[in-house]
């Protein structure tokens, strides 16, 4: 029987059901619990499906993972993975007879940005299980994903959005993170007491609460190791070996943003309950659905599936800048099909690399790759189509140039290298020039190795587009690495008076 077909019988749901409750987890219920966002079966999206793929024994399971360096892994002292392999472990171990293959497109110190923007663009359109991994960077520090107008929130938004349309069948999990870094405070601050010297980040600091409302919004269930552990992180040491059994430096790295070891297999074991709840459900529904199958007319049936297929159906944005792009997808040239636009013979002094790190990551997308030169006037050529973009309607008139680059500023082994650059437009299309690697904007991407900077751009199949290194004569920060480059539709729409406000709390935070 082809595997399709197998997933739509499984053996005994009953018995897979028994099986996923059985596969245990070492953290606690009560505190994997206050992880769990649950939403009724009938709003999910497509985790009935998944439910029948995992209950059909030789199956194979596709997923791919989104996010930071917390589901990146594979460094510290967690060289064999991150919470995904962890999880992918114990999924095996739930659904016996089971196989999962996983896609993991997480890259260390990255925001949502470049995945909503080209990274969706590597998913298959037949993958069963998206993990998106968001809150933690990138929305750390001036409330960068505290409104519906914030770019990264709504970059959260078309993420969740193109991923729904390339891949319609998949599942969506939505993974919220958090930087349990604590703030110094110098002495005598106001409301202190003699022995305070720092203060938790607060619950409120990253951007989980507005992306769980869009995971809401597309039928995604979340799992919050922020809600599971926050109070346990910032009460010490003590609640942490009553909580979980491990003191809060046995379980995070540094600052407190990548997880040890130890970290993964409790974010894992967090991201694995709300599975094991959202699964179960689906599962009781199939097995009473074989039951009373026979009882149900032919009329009803018919109205049950109207309603799914409504469900199914993409609901208008929520996030105003989101609405812009929706629902076009940008033509892109990262990775290594960005030497793909780069005319070569006139770019001599910048070499194609990688810059080396995570060497011990299996996966792909761990590797960093651009161009690289050093020295004032360094000028790299680009040969664009920006006028062959996919876009969902007429609406969408306008054209966006997106440009990717390494921020020295945040990247270890660069700060003081690493300059600025210069973009402009040659021929063939117009846009306004501008400066990648300025202050103003590290400021508003602090965490963020993978800067951008973009502009608006007209449409011309021939698109000449230069990028110079541009520092003062003399400045020993002169060096470059661009990693990518964009064109993206958008158009502009209405705004309510409700979007200008959130638009003008927006401009507040950069």
């Amino acid at each position: 029987m082809p595997e399709a077909a197998a997933a739509q019988a499984p053996a005994d749901p009953t018995l897979s059901l028994q099986n996923l409750l059985q596969a245990q987890l070492s953290t606690p219920e009560d505190i994997l619990a206050l992880g769990f966002k649950p939403l009724a079966s009938l709003a999910l999206r497509n985790w009935r499906r998944l439910a029948h793929r995992l209950s059909a024994r030789g199956t194979t399971i596709t997923i791919a993972a989104f996010g930071s360096q917390i589901t990146m892994g594979h460094q510290g002292d967690s060289l064999k993975g991150s919470w995904v392999e962890e999880l992918q472990s114990w999924l095996e171990r739930a659904f016996p007879g089971t196989t999962t293959t996983v896609i993991n497109l997480a890259r260390s110190a990255t925001d949502v940005v470049p995945a909503a923007t080209c990274w969706y663009q590597y998913v298959p359109a037949t993958v069963d299980l998206v993990l998106i991994e968001e809150s933690a960077v990138g929305c750390y520090g001036n409330l960068q994903c505290h409104t519906f107008a914030a770019p990264r929130v709504a970059a959260y938004e078309q993420l969740l959005r193109r991923l729904i349309r390339r891949a319609p069948n998949a599942a969506l999990l939505a993974v919220g993170t958090f930087n349990y870094q604590r703030f110094p405070l110098s002495p005598g601050a106001q409301g202190t007491s003699p022995s305070s010297s720092d203060v938790p980040n607060p619950l409120y600091g990253s951007g989980e609460d507005h992306h769980e409302v869009l995971a809401r919004r597309y039928g995604i269930p979340s799992a919050s190791t922020r809600d599971a552990l926050y109070d346990l992180m910032q009460g010490g040491s003590t609640d942490m070996l009553r909580g979980v059994g491990r003191s809060r430096s046995e379980l995070l790295v540094g600052s407190g943003v990548t997880p040890t070891s130890a970290g993964h297999r409790l974010y894992a074991d967090i991201i694995a309950y709300t599975m094991q709840q959202t699964l179960a459900e689906e599962l009781r529904q199939i097995a009473a659905g074989a039951v009373g199958a026979a009882s149900i007319t032919q009329e009803r049936a018919v109205q049950i599936q109207q309603v799914q297929e409504m469900l199914q159906q993409l609901p208008p944005p929520v996030s105003p800048l989101a609405a812009e792009e929706a629902d076009g997808d940008p033509t892109c040239a990262m990775d290594q099909a960005f030497k793909s636009v780069v005319n070569a013979a006139e770019s001599v002094w910048w070499t194609w690399g990688t810059d080396g790190s995570f060497a011990g990551c299996p996966h792909d997308h761990c590797r960093v790759w651009g161009y690289r030169a050093k020295g004032r006037g360094r000028v790299l050529n680009m040969m664009l189509d920006t006028a062959n973009v996919t876009a969902a309607d007429s609406s969408l008139n306008l054209r966006s140039l997106v440009v990717f680059f390494t921020q020295g500023s945040q990247t270890p082994g660069w700060q003081g290298k690493m300059g600025t650059a210069r973009v402009n437009c040659i021929s063939g299309c117009e846009c306004t020039g501008m400066q990648l690697g300025n202050k103003a904007a590290r400021a508003t991407q602090a965490g963020i190795t993978l800067g951008y900077a973009m502009t608006q751009v007209s449409q011309h199949p021939n698109c000449s587009v230069s990028v110079t290194i541009d520092v003062p004569e003399g400045a020993t920060e002169d060096e470059f690495i661009l990693n990518g480059v964009a064109v993206v539709p958008y158009g502009k729409k209405p705004r309510t008076n409700v979007d200008d406000l959130a638009f003008m709390f927006q401009a507040r935070m950069t």
